[in-house]
């Protein structure tokens, strides 16, 4: 399953970002580890299934960094959006009625559940915005290959995003997602 996951990563984010990697496995809930799986640079340990997920933090998270709380969400919501095969939305769903995902305090280390599905909504609404130029995926690898072992913050994000389009409308479709 890792090595699968190592592939289809490699594919959408390019070549693996650390020297070495390391997953310890577990099948049922562990005494040791708890019942959550969680990510290190080059390296995740969890349960059987979630290794996509884990793994996927090698490149965004651990490869490309959030640069404080406040980006935190951009990495939880993309590695959850790749676990449901990149669903993109029918129509822009996001458009602030959830919680909110950034503009918080810089300090802010703790990523709240939003950030896991409501952060594939917006990758997925992103995914509808960007359809017509290949969708989401390409430009979220282009992205974490711009900020590989750097940091980024929203705005970057939502800026890279912004300088993709020329077209005023789907600007604006941007930045009501954001």
């Amino acid at each position: 399953e890792t090595l699968t996951a190592l592939k289809k990563l490699e594919a959408m984010f390019g070549p693996y970002p650390h020297d070495s990697f390391t997953a310890r496995l577990q099948s049922q809930f562990d005494l040791e580890i708890g019942p959550s799986s969680h990510e290190h640079n080059g390296a995740s340990f969890g349960r059987i299934g979630a290794q996509q997920h884990e793994t996927g933090h090698s490149f965004v998270g651990r490869g490309a960094m959030p640069r404080d709380g406040d980006a935190n969400w951009l990495d939880e919501g993309a590695m959850t959006w790749l676990d449901f095969n990149q669903p993109r939305s029918a129509t822009l769903e996001f458009s602030g009625k959830f919680e909110q995902l950034s503009g918080h305090s810089p300090y802010k280390r703790h990523v709240t559940g939003a950030a896991y599905g409501q952060g594939a909504i917006v990758m997925a609404d992103l995914d509808l915005i960007f359809a017509e130029q290949g969708g989401l995926r390409p430009l979220l690898g282009e992205f974490t290959q711009r900020c590989m072992h750097k940091t980024y913050t929203t705005s970057m994000f939502e800026n890279f995003l912004l300088n993709k389009t020329p077209d005023e409308e789907v600007r604006n479709q941007i930045r009501e997602v954001f």
